[in-house]
């Protein structure tokens, strides 16, 4: 499936049917907020109706492209549900027992509602191998249409050890219309264990908002002025779930009692109260945010010197994939410190737009930091580079590269 960026538009608009664990919530606006602009960026081109479980709610700036969004539930309308839309759903079933009393509910009810808007669909499309891509093969062959399968990390290494996992997988792709991974390790790992699938796999990337774009022009003095970001000091950013494997306490250990360094941590989650602990535990310089959104974000994004990607790789190699905070800082011209895991060195170039860094070296971390802080013409430079680099992730484009291989 070769990926270009003109195509011809079917007269009749396409109707997509997008399948997805993982959306935005009213308290948790920026979870999987890429999935939002992929469904946005598609509506351009077809017509696109999300599915997702309860809680999602579509943001406003994106309901006026037409997106259709519509939510299942798998409990009494009184009960609250622990497997909703912002829920990290293999951290849940790991962390909390009683939430695998929801586990088959929610599965059969997510069948039952995607077979019902199957019904006026054209192409099934599923970000995630599991559970979406599990639901979406079932409603594909049941329905006797095309399924498109995206995976952005934990799904293959999920499928990969559970008995029967890769045999299932290997049928879902042999009778889809294609599986597209958002980076070439994930793809590599995958036609390691089922090379006859390589044909039938591509490589394709989230996007990032074009209003990354509009912030690669703002002055960083002026934005650090109107956020009250310390002018003279070395500022990193974390934006992202705080979840363990996002590996924020790496970096606060190696910025312990580090005076040179302010560390601004954006996003929410699970474990928000034990970071802020142990940052002031250790005497580090930080300010969480909590959620951010919006232009808010990109102010943050183009204040700082650097975002930090701290990632860990857990047992049995489950990692991110690539991290679209990590496309949304290079396109808005900041550079990215982070670990080697995943999809991530394929986009950052040590020297050049960044630095790669062992996952969970802290000593590794610690020496790239106070590097920055002694010498901050080297920053000056990789911040130049990094900014004067082409953009090519932003939705404008990538949206039309994920059109073409729906549609056709």
């Amino acid at each position: 499936m070769p990926v270009t960026t003109s195509f011809d538009v079917p007269q009749r608009r396409m109707r997509i049917l997008v399948l997805t664990s993982s959306f935005p919530s009213r308290e948790f606006p920026s979870t999987c907020r890429f999935v939002v602009e992929w469904a946005a960026s598609l509506s351009q081109f077809a017509d696109v109706t999300i599915l997702a479980p309860s809680g999602a709610v579509l943001p406003d700036d994106v309901s006026a492209s037409g997106v259709q969004l519509h939510c299942f539930a798998h409990l009494p309308k009184n009960w609250k549900p622990r497997l909703r839309a912002d829920t990290d759903l293999r951290r849940m079933l790991e962390t909390k027992p009683a939430a695998w009393a929801e586990f088959l509910p929610f599965h059969r009810e997510f069948y039952r509602q995607a077979l019902c808007l199957a019904a006026e669909t054209d192409v099934v499309c599923s970000h995630w191998l599991v559970p979406s891509a599990v639901i979406g093969h079932a409603v594909s062959q049941k329905c006797s249409l095309p399924h498109v399968m995206i995976e952005h990390s934990g799904g293959l290494r999920l499928l990969n050890q559970v008995p029967g996992g890769i045999s299932l997988l290997k049928r879902m792709i042999d009778q889809s219309a294609g599986c597209i991974t958002v980076s070439q390790e994930l793809k590599t790992r995958l036609v390691e264990r089922l090379p006859q699938v390589a044909e039938k796999t591509i490589v394709l990337p989230m996007g990032v908002a074009d209003d990354a774009l509009t912030a690669r022009e703002w002055s960083k003095a002026e934005v650090r002025a109107a956020l009250s970001v310390p002018q003279s000091k070395l500022v990193l950013l974390f934006l992202g779930r705080h979840v363990e494997i996002k590996g924020l306490p790496v970096v606060l250990n190696a910025l312990e009692n580090q005076p040179d360094v302010h560390l601004i941590v954006a996003g929410d989650g699970p474990c928000r109260t034990q970071w802020e602990h142990e940052a002031l535990r250790r005497g580090v310089a930080a300010t969480f945010l909590g959620e951010v959104s919006g232009a808010e974000k990109w102010r943050w994004l183009a204040a700082v010197d650097v975002m930090v990607l701290p990632s860990l790789e857990f047992k049995g190699g489950r990692t991110e994939g690539t991290p679209v905070v990590c496309l949304e800082a290079l396109t808005v011209g900041t550079p990215v410190m982070a670990a080697t895991v995943g999809g991530i060195p394929e986009h950052i170039q040590t020297g050049k737009n960044g630095w790669l860094l062992p996952a969970g070296d802290i000593g590794a971390w610690r020496r790239q930091i106070n590097r920055l802080v002694s010498d901050p013409a080297h920053l000056d430079e990789v911040s130049r580079v990094t900014r004067s680099q082409p953009a090519p992730h932003v939705w404008s484009h990538r949206g039309k590269e994920f059109a073409e291989i729906l549609i056709r």
